[in-house]
């Protein structure tokens, strides 16, 4: 005999009817009917257990240390999903939105990418850390390599050093085989910020997003240290060209740290310090073959350019230590363009200290070091050096500034060479078109600014002066690299604020 707890209460016999028994429609409880026919549980069996499931939740969310029984938890998400896995999600706001035929996200992809890591992982987790390469969907191999091919002809602004073949070829094996997500992403993130205003720009909070989610994820994984090291260098630019400086300081202060503890400076000596109290879980693995070795000396370059540029400009100590000797010293070979590598021409493989050699001026410098890239390296050293002295292709200009300009108030020599260098370059500003900005290096803003500084103050000399001489001649310089300066600012916002700082100094005058 059916029963029914409200009949059975009011002593009435439940006729069994489906959806409601006669008595609960008599009574106009149509919705309040349940049945306890031994077949399923009632409503109110699977609302106690769900409110038990929410309970169990709170009190492992309140006690970490708290150890919950083994119980899967409803995925409330889990039939939409199943549902709607056909569907395209062109249409969904979280989506990439590229006008594709396709999906730019694997079907199994819910609405939202960012949602991906938190719906559907049972709680507690099976295993300590989340399986980033399972769990987050990933774009299609056409548009990741679509991506890849709009970052290649910017990617000497961030000094990425991939060979992009391999980097495109990647995407076509299997996940565990690619980059981790926290270097493509960075990548694709830099696709979209150069993109800018154009359509492709709106997603760049979305692989920012993705970027920095993945971070911590590609930490637990001692092969991809070196994803972790490139991409923090690109999120450290990226940060630092919008203004972010406190984002972008930590990032490269992160991405130096990590080169010196994996010994990324010293790893084509294949250098061990370790001893019985030591902890190094970051020892690198051989190369596998030219292509790789030269990827590595080129992400050590990177991030050296990038320690050395930014400490001056954010006004900090740098994180790669000047040391000769022991295990901070740099024995690394200049850096060479890929297609050296690609070939197998690897430079002099002798143990010297690379940058300690070019500022002694020892003859073990010669070997090599006369790449584009190298004459960069040894620039931003340049650049880095004369800013500690001064203070206890344009930057070694640049650097001739910051070298003299705190003693030019009271020495005639030092003012020279500061007015000399910063006229050398106005010239050079002359002859980038404007086609060029978009393929500059961010740094090149500070240094301009520099430059500026060092004309301001010649005009002041000029119009304070008796008997009076025209400005024209520097007015028009500082007009030459306020044009420049504004052109990059549209790239780069960063350099924004030092051209009103400069406008507004200017109209002081």
């Amino acid at each position: 005999m059916l029963k029914r707890a409200l009949s059975r209460k009011r002593k009435m016999r439940c006729d069994g009817s489906k959806p409601a028994c006669q008595q609960c429609v008599r009574a106009k409880q149509h919705d309040a009917c349940q049945y306890d026919d031994g077949k399923g549980k009632t409503r109110t069996q699977l609302l106690r257990e769900h409110i038990e499931r929410l309970e169990q939740r709170i009190r492992e969310l309140e006690d970490p240390e708290y150890t919950s029984p083994s119980v899967t938890l409803y995925d409330p998400h889990r039939h939409g999903r199943s549902e709607s896995s056909s569907s395209s999600l062109t249409g969904s706001p979280a989506s990439t939105g590229f006008s594709l035929s396709v999906s730019s996200f694997s079907p199994s992809a819910n609405n939202s990418p960012q949602s991906s890591w938190i719906q559907g992982i049972p709680s507690p987790s099976p295993t300590p850390f989340t399986d980033i390469y399972h769990e987050e969907p990933q774009p299609t191999i056409e548009l990741a390599q679509t991506l890849v091919d709009v970052f290649f002809s910017h990617c000497r602004q961030s000094l990425l050093g991939l060979h992009m073949g391999r980097l495109r070829e990647s995407f076509t094996r299997p996940v565990m085989e690619q980059h981790h997500p926290v270097l493509t992403n960075a990548i694709f993130l830099w696709a979209c910020y150069i993109s800018r205003p154009g359509p492709l720009s709106t997603h760049e909070s979305h692989y920012l997003s993705r970027a920095l989610d993945s971070l911590s994820d590609a930490l637990q994984y001692q092969n991809r240290l070196l994803d972790v090291i490139q991409a923090s260098c690109l999120l450290s630019v990226y940060f630092l060209s919008n203004g972010r400086a406190l984002e972008g300081s930590y990032h490269a202060n992160a991405a130096a740290s990590l080169a010196i503890q994996c010994g990324l400076h010293g790893a084509i000596t294949n250098r061990s310090f370790e001893t019985t109290a030591s902890i190094s879980p970051f020892k690198l693995d051989p190369p596998k073959d030219a292509i790789e070795q030269g990827e590595r000396i080129l992400t050590f370059w990177q991030v050296f350019v990038l320690d050395r540029c930014w400490s001056v400009v954010l006004h900090k100590p740098v994180t790669i230590p000047h040391g000769s000797d022991g295990y901070a010293s740099i024995i690394m070979p200049w850096p060479q363009d890929m297609e050296e590598y690609v070939a197998g021409q690897i430079d002099d493989l002798h143990s010297f200290h690379t940058v300690r050699s070019f500022f002694d001026h020892q003859v073990a410098n010669v070997r090599g070091g006369f790449s584009p890239l190298a004459l960069r390296v040894k620039a931003s050293a340049l650049f880095e050096r004369a800013h500690h002295l001064a203070s206890t292709w344009d930057q070694p200009h640049a650097a001739m500034i910051n070298l003299y300009y705190p003693f030019g108030a009271e020495d005639p020599v030092s003012y020279s060479k500061c007015l000399r260098a910063a006229r050398c370059l106005v010239s050079i500003v002359k002859h980038i078109a404007d086609a060029d900005y978009d393929f500059l290096d961010p740094i090149i803003g500070p240094c301009w600014t520099s430059a500026v500084d060092t004309l301001i103050r010649e005009l002041n000399v000029i119009e304070s002066s008796w008997p009076l001489v025209s400005s024209s001649d520097v007015r028009s310089e500082i007009g030459t690299l306020l044009y420049a300066m504004n052109n990059l600012s549209g790239r780069f916002p960063l350099l924004g604020y030092s051209v009103a700082k400069v406008q507004k100094r200017l109209s002081g005058l």
